[in-house]
């Protein structure tokens, strides 16, 4: 089996198929590292949207031709990932398109427009959380979450951590491993003011970084924190749990399935005052988490690869078996 992911560029690269980790988002970067460790082949069509709108566009154009050219018939089904991804790989008709819907692909509105009628478009929608599913109509979609790599992420033994990263020795860190200039969607202001209330705090920004490092950051800080607006199922917090960092979570996406009921682990609301009062619990308790590691476990890359992977095996056996009848 062979497939080619529609992905978030990580950097503004050419419009052409690559098999480059490096230019592709970390989440569909991790499902194809998954399915290769499954025996399944897979490239990537890299689009820099971030960088030039105008790229989606020329995407799509550039779709269209490599399908007429007959460029992507070595594949035997286009995986899109993100709604604007879908209509680019919606450009060409020879192939089965599976599409997984991210996050704010159906949490901004008028994005969400988009997805609703996409999602009639493909032969199978997948979304990393359930609660999603509601946004588009409950569309019959496979929940599966993007996998975690719990050979990078487990715990190691923090002073030495924070000695390799330079951070202080006498200090509760609260990790945000977030771009900070996102305030609208990841609210660092929030965990900002709530520090700024704990005086033997420290807020650890950790953007930009490969998941070694952040692991690391994870094994050296105190606690994750996260007061984001909108979540799809944020991997963040499984790779805490895979290194046994508390965490202090505002409720949303999935977060209160993986940690409601953790000793160490606590949901606050989305303002400074009450994520102050969880931070100062979790910082009193002073102890890494018992029983993070295995609730994490069952999401590793391979376990969730197999259940995308088996997407892909009812996709095509209903189309061979669509074009056997006819």
């Amino acid at each position: 089996m062979r497939i080619l992911y529609v992905v978030i560029a990580a950097q503004d690269v050419p419009l052409e198929i690559t098999n480059d980790d490096r230019t592709a988002h970390v989440c569909p970067r991790q499902l194809k590292q998954g399915v290769e460790r499954l025996g399944v082949e897979a490239d990537y069509f890299p689009i820099g949207g971030t960088y030039s709108k105008l790229n989606y566009l020329k995407g799509a154009v550039k779709f269209f031709i490599m399908s007429l050219r007959g460029d992507l018939d070595k594949y035997d089904l286009i995986h899109a990932h993100y709604g604007f991804h879908g209509v680019v790989a919606r450009c060409q008709f020879r192939k089965p398109l599976i599409l997984s819907l991210m996050g704010s692909d159906v949490y901004r509105k008028w994005e969400r427009l988009i997805a609703r009628v996409l999602v009639h478009m493909v032969r199978a929608v997948i979304v990393p959380g359930g609660q999603m599913k509601a946004l588009v109509d409950n569309y019959p979609a496979d929940v599966i979450p993007y996998g975690t790599d719990v050979d990078i992420f487990k715990p190691t033994e923090q002073s030495m951590m924070r000695e390799k990263l330079g951070l202080p020795k006498d200090k509760k860190l609260a990790l945000f491993p977030y771009n900070p200039t996102r305030v609208y969607h990841k609210r660092p202001d929030i965990i900002e003011a709530a520090i700024k209330q704990i005086p033997e705090a420290e807020m650890v920004v950790a953007y930009g970084k490969t998941s070694e490092e952040i692991a690391e950051y994870m094994n050296a800080c105190d606690v994750l924190a996260m007061a984001s607006s909108y979540e799809g199922s944020p991997g963040t917090i499984r790779e805490a749990l895979a290194c046994n960092l508390p965490i202090v979570s505002v409720d949303v996406a999935d977060v209160k399935v993986h940690i409601g009921d953790l000793e160490g682990c606590y949901l606050c609301e989305r303002e400074p005052n009450d994520m102050a009062a969880k931070l100062r619990l979790a910082f009193a308790d002073g102890k890494r988490l018992e029983h993070g590691r295995e609730r994490a476990l069952p999401y590793s890359l391979e376990a969730c690869a197999a259940r995308t992977i088996e997407v892909y095996k009812r996709v095509l056996g209903k189309l061979k078996k669509t074009q056997h009848e006819q």
